[in-house]
């Protein structure tokens, strides 16, 4: 009798192991799913940074292909305003001139 108790002992025994261990490998199996999830979302950050990056790369090539634009409308508005005060200065030379024949005129 003792050795049935021990026997049904030992099952009890192997039945609450046999639980744990289905426990366990449901435990596994969810980890094995976390992780393959996090690896898709791994993946797909990784090209979402490499699009980002590639995206940053045009807008910077953009921004120095503006800049060097800029570059040269401000060279291109300076020689306009320099050709202008030269401009100015003949005129304002023509003008006096203009005023000193009159004056020369009117003196005769």
């Amino acid at each position: 009798e003792e050795m049935l108790a021990n026997g049904r002992e030992s099952a009890k025994s192997i039945e609450e192991l046999a639980q744990q261990l289905d426990a366990f490998k449901a435990q596994v199996k969810e980890l094995e799913d976390t992780n393959a999830k996090a690896q898709q979302d791994i993946e797909q950050l990784t090209q979402k940074l490499a699009s980002l990056t590639g995206e940053a790369a045009t807008v910077n090539e953009q921004m120095e292909a503006t800049e060097g634009k800029l570059a040269e409308v401000e060279k291109t508005n300076k020689e306009h305003e320099n050709a202008l005060a030269d401009f100015e200065d003949k005129l304002q030379a023509k003008g006096e001139s203009l005023m000193a024949l009159q004056n020369a005129y009117d003196g005769k």
